[in-house]
């Protein structure tokens, strides 16, 4: 190999090197970094150096984020099943509780959010809950705040957008 073949190598390696190992983070964002499999948290904004084929980066976007979740259909204490319609606004607030307590955020918050409206409906009767929509938004904010907390999740507010008597479906 000629001197002209090895300096083009290591020329082409060097940029390969600082292209994988140089990350500019923006400032809605920040990268979650593992080293050797090991969390030394999260970087960012702006230059971030990692450790080419050592550190293992996750993007995390800390704006916030909007589900809707439609027809949760929940049994009241009276036997009776009404469906809601809601909105959950969210946003991550530790990048890297976030990264290391739950796999999909989204999905745990869209589950966890039925289960407790669920939760909350069910000590209730029809005809309460029809009518005291704030209260039952409130109070799922409140339970789904402390649960989504020790995920480095904060919960921005609950919007119940729709509240009806469920109609039994025919086979």
């Amino acid at each position: 190999m000629s001197l002209d073949t090895l300096a083009i190598a290591w020329v082409v390696v060097s940029l390969y090197l600082f292209y994988t190992s140089v990350k500019v983070v923006r400032e809605n964002r920040r990268l979650v970094v593992f080293r050797l499999g090991q969390c030394i948290g999260a970087k960012g904004p702006g230059i971030v150096y990692l450790l080419p084929f050592v550190d293992r980066a996750v993007s995390v976007d800390l704006g916030e984020a909007l589900i809707e979740i439609q027809s949760v259909i929940c049994p009241t204490q009276d036997n009776k099943s009404i469906a809601m319609d809601l909105f959950l606004r969210w946003r991550i607030l530790d990048p890297a509780k976030a990264v290391l307590a739950v796999a999909d955020v989204a999905s745990a918050i869209r589950g966890l959010a039925a289960v407790t409206l669920c939760s909350i409906v069910g000590a209730m009767a029809l005809g309460d809950a029809l009518t005291q929509r704030a209260s039952v938004g409130r109070d799922l904010r409140e339970a789904l705040g402390k649960v989504a907390e020790t995920w480095g999740v904060g919960v921005a507010g609950v919007e119940i957008r729709d509240m009806r008597r469920a109609v039994a479906s025919s086979p």
